[in-house]
């Protein structure tokens, strides 16, 4: 948050983990972070142990329970098409809609995740999120590299926005750079 400050960068969309922390430190920091509850499958380090339906109800509490603040606004964050099933996708879907919140998802970051979501899943990451319901104006698609002239019309129908990563993205493995 220093660093983004030292570049005049007041605003940051952050998914990860933690987001009372980071809520915090951008108070502390006079910062605002964007930020909310991160879904997948699997437990992660914010809350070991828990199955996705904890994690959904725990997210669903968490969002309803903070008061409103002008320096922030309610996100949902479904880490990716490869780290969440359809119906973990659906649920995230269902929350922020619920909460009138942002829907944040990592999506065709690299050539070799495109391929992983379209063997697993059966579609593009693109695609797949249309087909659930999840492109919409309060998606923000983080990464967006690997995308074909479809999926970028989806898009743009849809009125996601796309966030790029450029120093995220140059630290993939070259063979995953576009």
């Amino acid at each position: 948050m220093v660093e983004s400050h030292l570049s005049g960068v007041t605003t940051a969309l952050d998914m990860y983990f933690f987001a009372d922390s980071v809520m915090s430190a951008a108070r502390q920091s006079g910062f605002r972070a964007v930020c909310g509850p991160v879904l997948f499958d699997g437990p992660g380090p914010d809350m070991p142990g828990t199955t996705v339906a904890e994690r959904v109800e725990a997210a669903e509490l968490w969002l309803h329970g903070l008061p409103g603040d002008i320096d922030w606004h309610p996100v949902v964050g479904p880490h990716s098409t490869y780290l969440a099933s359809p119906p973990t996708l659906e649920a995230a879907r269902a929350l922020a809609f619920g909460a009138d919140a942002l829907l944040h998802i990592h999506a065709a970051e690299s050539a070799d995740e495109v391929e992983l979501v379209l063997r697993s899943r059966g579609r593009r990451p693109i695609q797949l999120l249309d087909e659930l319901g999840l492109l919409c104006d309060r998606t923000v698609i983080a990464h967006g590299v690997h995308l074909d002239r479809t999926e970028v019309e989806a898009l743009a129908d849809s009125g996601a926005s796309v966030v790029h990563c450029p120093a995220s993205n140059l630290s993939l493995p070259r063979a995953s750079r576009p």
